[in-house]
């Protein structure tokens, strides 16, 4: 079974909302929308369909358009509905908005936050078409609307955050970076709510097949930090090293992106777990995050690594990808977003330039763009 996009109700309040569609535009409701777009396919099914080894393989590196707006510019990016990707601000005074079929950026709106520090750091699709942005330095949920390309203000948080996933039950998880809780926003009410508490720093989180959420840790001792969104709590597995980011393998474990770890970790939410996999061939691996490739292998983010990373699950080996040419003395990239032509595009930090990494692919091979869009997948 395929996720055609066509089929999504995202899709079809996207159409609506533009004049299009069927009816007279009120289409689903909220709850059908979520339910549709979250869960319209099993974990299985979903990477059976995704995952197409013959039609991709390894690929190649080069530099996309400039964005001209400083360095320290973006923390994250998101696919968006009309398959444009939204480049989150870190210390950029406004968003870009990168077109992966014409190869162009464009300026989006200001956010009017301080840049002092960062301001967000990523963001989240919702089933309403609009983009969550993680709040770090900024005192409110922000959300950014791509018909109209808008930003406004969302509600007010009680402190800073690493990362974001949408769940199963169509409400945005928070993982506390500088906050005492975890963060649970729900786009349907607009409103914010407190989860349990958590006192240690974590970064990028991804969707685990059953719902739980998996956050990185990014500071000393290393306790990977697993959220059910069902039951709202949360559990500690030790793995005494830092990472940065976390992907979803095809098998359903957890690939765990090392930062200071000179080892790949892998953890496994079912049953609480978490193993050493291979190492990168450096005592600081120094990636920022994944993104899982259409190949079935792991895409690691290069932060001041001279290298793309590439990391295998069934084999359980790493190797070096293509150099991408930016200078190793400060973070390159801090984000990656797959799109439907098959391309990952690596989102700039100190880089001036939009990366891009493209896989070699049979002529015509195409990725679905329901696939890019689930949160399984459509998270940094």
């Amino acid at each position: 079974m395929d996720i055609n996009i066509e089929t999504l109700a995202l899709a079809k309040k996207w159409a609506e909302s533009k004049g299009g569609g069927a009816g007279s535009g009120s289409g689903p409701d909220e709850q059908d929308t979520i339910d549709v777009f979250i869960n319209n396919i099993g974990f299985a099914e979903f990477m059976q369909g995704f995952i197409n080894s013959d039609g991709f393989s390894d690929g190649v590196y080069y530099d996309g358009p400039a964005h001209w707006l400083g360095t320290s510019v973006f923390n994250g990016g998101v696919l968006m509905p009309n398959g444009k990707v939204l480049l989150v601000p870190s210390k950029s005074l406004r968003f870009c908005i990168y077109d992966p079929v014409a190869n162009t950026c464009a300026d989006g709106p200001a956010h009017k936050r301080p840049v002092a520090n960062p301001v967000f750091s990523g963001g989240v699709l919702a089933p309403n078409g609009k983009v969550i942005l993680v709040p770090y330095s900024s005192p409110n949920i922000g959300i950014y609307d791509p018909i109209a390309n808008t930003y406004k203000d969302g509600p007010a948080v009680g402190g800073s955050f690493g990362g974001g996933v949408l769940a199963l039950n169509g409400k945005v998880i928070l993982s506390p970076y500088n906050s005492p809780n975890i963060g649970i926003y729900d786009p349907v009410t607009n409103t914010y709510t407190n989860g349990p508490a958590e006192s240690r720093l974590y970064g990028h989180c991804t969707l685990a097949p059953d719902g739980k959420v998996v956050m990185a840790p990014v500071q000393s001792g290393g306790y990977i930090l697993i959220y059910n969104p069902a039951i709202n709590s949360s559990r500690t597995v030790t793995s005494g090293e830092m990472f940065s980011g976390c992907v979803l393998a095809p098998n359903g474990k957890i690939i765990m992106v090392p930062s200071n770890a000179a080892n790949i970790g892998i953890c496994d939410p079912d049953n609480y777990g978490y193993q050493v996999a291979c190492a990168t061939g450096y005592p600081n691996s120094n990636f920022n995050c994944g993104v899982l490739g259409p190949n079935g292998k792991v895409i690691l983010v290069p932060g001041s690594r001279a290298y793309i990373g590439i990391y295998d699950p069934i084999t359980n080996t790493y190797t070096n990808g293509p150099a991408h040419g930016q200078s190793q003395s400060s973070i390159a990239f801090n984000g990656g977003v797959l799109v439907p032509n098959g391309r990952i595009i690596l989102v700039p930090y100190y880089s001036q330039n939009i990366g891009i990494y493209e896989f070699t692919n049979t002529p015509g091979t195409t990725i679905d763009p329901g696939y890019c869009l689930h949160p399984y997948l459509n998270k940094c």
